[in-house]
């Protein structure tokens, strides 16, 4: 066996190794670093998704609101980069915060009992919305005549509709993640 097919083989080796004992682990057992991993993982990614997610969403609100955005597909794809980078300043602090407080104490719950699906995905989007909700109020408390009927009321009730679409989808995202990256493998973990 030649030098280079030897170290080959042995990266292969590492590489296996490295992969039944790293971020993902064996399914018969969890350690605390890989569920810190993965618990940091399930942030990040709930994060940028629910970002995603928000611009394509308030995008088509505000399209569909707006007879003039209607016509213009430029405005479109730069409302929804707009909305991307606002998403991202918001859904990522949204879901730390998230994370640390309703799901890592809702993942542990969950990973000591069977079922709770639904009740799973119920808690993720009250308490995205709920969290939302008190960060959309601070954030519009100083503006005068917000929440006016003026004649740009149709455009500001689409804008809120699509504001309070994303933590839906958020919550939604949020359960879907932790479900498959924190609580199942926590529940093999704890059964073995």
């Amino acid at each position: 066996m030649t030098a280079w097919k030897f170290s080959q083989k042995a990266q292969r080796v590492r590489i296996s190794r490295l992969i039944d004992a790293g971020i993902f682990g064996p399914l018969n057992s969890l350690s605390a670093a890989s569920l810190f991993v993965r618990i940091v993982l399930a942030i990040v990614f709930t994060g940028v998704i629910s970002a995603v997610v928000y611009a394509a969403l308030m995008a088509g609100a505000l399209t569909l609101a707006s007879p003039e955005l209607q016509n213009n597909a430029m405005s479109g794809l730069l409302l929804a980069g707009l909305a991307a980078l606002y998403g991202a300043f918001i859904s990522i602090p949204m879901a730390v915060i998230g994370g640390i407080m309703v799901e890592w104490p809702k993942a542990f719950w969950l990973s000591q009992r069977e079922g709770g699906g639904w009740l799973h995905c119920l808690i993720s989007v009250v308490s995205a919305v709920i969290l939302f909700a008190l960060v959309f109020k601070m954030l519009t408390a100083s503006i005068p005549g917000f929440w006016g009927d003026g004649p740009d009321s149709r455009e500001q009730w689409a804008f809120i509709a699509g504001l309070f679409s994303a933590p839906v989808s958020g919550g939604l995202i949020s359960a879907g993640l932790w479900w498959w990256m924190v609580v199942v493998p926590w529940r093999r973990s704890r059964a073995a």
